[in-house]
């Protein structure tokens, strides 16, 4: 009697223990959002009234890589620009793909505008670009 108590009790006492640990889904464990940088800039031809608009390519570290978002550092009339990857999965191939995004501009206020593209290496992609 005093084994089937006991091992009744280890047995409760390990199921309670582990309650709680895993409530959020392992899937979530599988995101990671990972600032990357750019391969190469095009200016996209076309009217866009007084903005443009840029194809911008960049790679990712894994086939569970794809464009985000952009992430825009504005001083004055200055933008630096870096592109947000965002990797969904835990199990990914180990490839290295060219992905494209793109970056619409499209000031409201005159002036002469830079954006800096971040490149892989820590330096730039610059454009200027001009309102009337």
């Amino acid at each position: 009697m005093k084994k089937l108590f006991a091992l009744l009790f280890i047995s409760a006492t390990v199921l309670t223990s582990c309650e709680g640990e895993n409530e959020e889904p392992l899937v979530d464990n599988c995101i990671n959002f990972i600032e990357t940088g750019i391969n190469s800039v095009s200016e996209i031809p076309g009217d866009f009234a007084s903005g443009t608009a840029y194809r911008v390519t960049f790679n990712c570290s894994s086939g569970c890589g794809n464009f985000d978002s952009f992430e825009e550092i504005v001083e004055g009339n200055t933008r630096t620009i870096k592109v947000i990857a965002k990797y969904e999965g835990c199990t990914c191939t180990d490839d290295t793909p060219l992905r494209e995004a793109t970056y619409g501009f499209n000031p409201t206020v005159p002036g002469i505008y830079t954006l800096k593209f971040l490149k892989t290496d820590g330096t730039f992609f610059t454009e200027t670009f001009v309102v009337l």
